[in-house]
């Protein structure tokens, strides 16, 4: 563990403040909601808890402190030197500790990384329930429609995490390219801030 503790050392970390109503834990996943200039011009982040499946960008891991409602923490910037983005708990779920190269990632209202959701990739181990990650934004998933999906209009798609079992309900969906018919397998892709059908079974 002790390459991986060094590892660790070489994280930038930035402050955010706690906006999620809530305490929250050592290691937690953070939505960044935005950020807010202070006085003495000192800039923070406003951090809440996850409300989505998966990352496209926007999580940062909290420090092994645990930040009140409205205090100011520390959290690890995705781009640290070395690859490193973060350490964050393994999911009470299923009780493994991150192994190297797995995907894991945040979902709604959970402040815990799940693994085989994406937006982070393990690449280190620390201890029991913690380790080091690098970002890896999820901006493409595969899955069905629920529903038919004209061109020109939105649908939802259940989408398929990578143990290939149905997870998450993609809402909102944009189709830009022909109607799909309900429970065709589909590949979707994340772009301007939402999802997009990038490619559909005939």
């Amino acid at each position: 563990m002790t390459s991986n503790l060094r590892r660790a050392d070489t994280i930038e970390w930035v402050p955010f403040r706690n906006d999620s109503g809530e305490e929250i834990p050592p290691y937690a996943c953070l939505r960044i909601a935005g950020m807010k200039v202070l006085s003495g011009n000192r800039l923070v982040l406003l951090a809440e808890k996850p409300d989505t499946y998966g990352s496209q960008h926007t999580h940062y891991i909290n420090s092994h402190l645990a930040v009140p409602v409205g205090n100011f923490g520390g959290c690890a910037v995705p781009t640290s030197p070395v690859s490193i983005a973060a350490s964050s708990t393994a999911s009470p779920t299923d009780g493994n500790d991150p192994t190297i190269n797995e995907s894991w990632g945040p979902v709604d209202g959970s402040w815990e990384l799940e693994r085989y959701v994406g937006g982070f990739v393990a690449v280190g181990l620390i201890d029991d329930g913690v380790g080091l990650f690098v970002q890896a934004p999820m901006l493409l998933v595969h899955g069905k429609t629920d529903e038919s999906i004209d061109i020109g209009a939105s649908g939802t798609v259940s989408i398929v995490d990578g143990r290939g079992e149905t997870e998450y309900n993609l809402e909102e969906v944009a189709n830009r390219y022909a109607d799909v018919e309900a429970d065709k397998r589909v590949q979707c892709v994340y772009r301007d801030e939402r999802w997009f059908l990038d490619a559909a079974e005939c």
